[in-house]
């Protein structure tokens, strides 16, 4: 389910013409949310809906376990408007859904939630880290955050700090005043100032050097850029950004010792983890059904069960998402026109 609706109370059984019981007995949160707390964990989104105050009952059914309380709008005469807007507010807080604007595949519970925490953080998040293995999509998530966010009309501009000087690396994210460096003969906006109104992701943030993280503090706690040089008189030496920033890493932030720890104090308030391929295998046919279709527009092959069981018993340790990909496309491409075998697929033994 993407959602459970509860009313506050409710009676099961017969009821006389006064509206109480005959038979039977009165339920409600009170009764069902611990049951379905104890049989279904955190992972099953609950949400209450009564007529009676929010200010009276949140308290109580948040510590029974609901994530949220909705009111009844009050009058026969209010309109179902304000309700299906309460109630679809509920849906894209709590609840559990696929990805509708196509970049991230998959329905296994832990791509849902990580859909879930992705956009609560495209909702309110000034900054956010994407923490997952190499080929994992953090790319699209990222994407995906800028879609279902306010800024989604705005510009999504992307930093990759890999295989960059710390020269190159600082140019591109702030730019430069004219005179700066013997080649900088024209002002040039940094890419903090292109994405203004938008989303900036920077990719592989542990790649950054010292120097470069030390100067992305105050655009990251302030949302400020100083330019490379000295700005011409009467040009403010500060620039002010609107941007929502996705940083992601392919480390754990344990592993990220060699950070400033001022810095990665700044990025890490908001962490959401994106979930290796061997976590979520129910979703590979979808995926594989996704990247054939790219890959081979016109292949009308098969991938025939062996094949298939092999590939979601795979432990995809190498590359993930992006390594099903490669050995998809090399299976189609080298047995064109025909239907694809485990034998096909040339996975190490090693990785099964």
């Amino acid at each position: 389910w993407a959602l459970i609706l509860l009313d506050l109370r409710f009676t099961v059984g017969k009821l006389n013409k006064y509206g109480d019981p005959e038979r039977g007995s009165l339920l409600g949160a009170d009764v069902l949310l611990p049951l379905l707390r104890r049989e279904f964990g955190d992972d099953l989104p609950i949400v209450v809906l009564s007529s009676t105050s929010r200010d009276e009952m949140n308290q109580r059914i948040r510590e029974l376990g609901a994530l949220d309380f909705i009111q009844r709008v009050p009058g026969a005469g209010a309109p179902p408007e304000q309700s299906r807007k309460a109630l679809k507010e509920a849906l894209y807080q709590h609840g559990l859904m696929p990805d509708f604007t196509g970049n991230v595949v998959g329905k296994s519970l832990p791509i849902l939630k990580m859909l879930r925490l992705a956009r609560r953080g495209g909702r309110s998040a000034r900054t956010i880290l994407l923490e997952g293995e190499t080929g994992t999509g953090k790319g699209l998530l990222a994407k995906y955050i800028h879609l279902v966010s306010d800024r989604s009309d705005g510009p999504f501009e992307i930093f990759n700090a890999a295989q960059r000087t710390a020269e190159l690396q600082a140019d591109e994210l702030f730019g430069h005043w004219q005179g700066a460096f013997t080649d900088a003969r024209t002002d040039s906006p940094g890419i903090w100032e292109r994405a203004q109104g938008g989303t900036l992701f920077i990719d592989e943030v542990a790649d950054l050097d010292e120097g470069v993280q030390l100067r992305l503090m105050q655009p990251i706690e302030e949302r400020r850029v100083r330019r490379l040089g000295h700005p011409p008189k009467g040009k403010a030496n500060e620039i002010d950004v609107d941007v929502r920033v996705v940083l992601a890493t392919n480390r754990s932030l344990d592993d990220m010792k060699s950070m400033k720890k001022d810095f990665l104090n700044r990025i890490s308030a908001f962490v959401v983890n994106v979930p290796a391929l061997r976590e979520r295998r129910e979703d590979i046919p979808a995926l594989i059904d996704s990247m054939a279709a790219r890959l081979a527009p016109g292949w009308n092959g098969r991938i025939l069960p062996d094949a298939m069981k092999a590939l979601v018993r795979y432990d995809w340790r190498g590359g993930n998402v992006r390594e099903l990909r490669n050995v998809l496309e090399r299976a189609i491409t080298n047995n064109p026109g025909q239907d694809i075998t485990a034998r096909d697929l040339k996975l190490a033994a090693s990785g099964v």
